[in-house]
């Protein structure tokens, strides 16, 4: 993405969080580290390095079985492309002016 589109805001979103949620709560039931679907699930450290690697924004995390944080995931995107957009116009009026500055 950063090849083809190096201006392009990314939000990193992890899905299905309320399997985390089952996981934990499965793990304090049966006290077993290794349940089978433990290993399916990328680790939220994981997930946060590699937002700070491609992005300014901080991992959002969502579930639409329980619909938990999915408004804020919208919000946050919306917020996100608004804001980009407005900078760009904002550089292009500036690019234009100096234009009109040369002519």
């Amino acid at each position: 993405i950063r090849r083809f589109c190096p201006d392009v805001p990314i939000l990193v979103v992890g899905n299905k969080k309320d399997i985390r949620n089952e996981r934990d709560r499965d793990r304090r039931k049966s006290g077993n580290e290794n349940l089978e679907h433990v290993r399916q699930l990328v680790n939220y450290d994981d997930a946060a390095a590699c937002s700070k690697q491609f992005s300014s924004h901080k991992v959002l995390e969502c579930s639409a079985k329980t619909k938990e944080g999915v408004r804020n995931v919208f919000d946050t995107a919306i917020r996100i492309a608004i804001a980009h957009r407005a900078s760009r116009s904002s550089r292009v009026l500036n690019s234009i002016m100096k234009l009109r500055l040369v002519f």
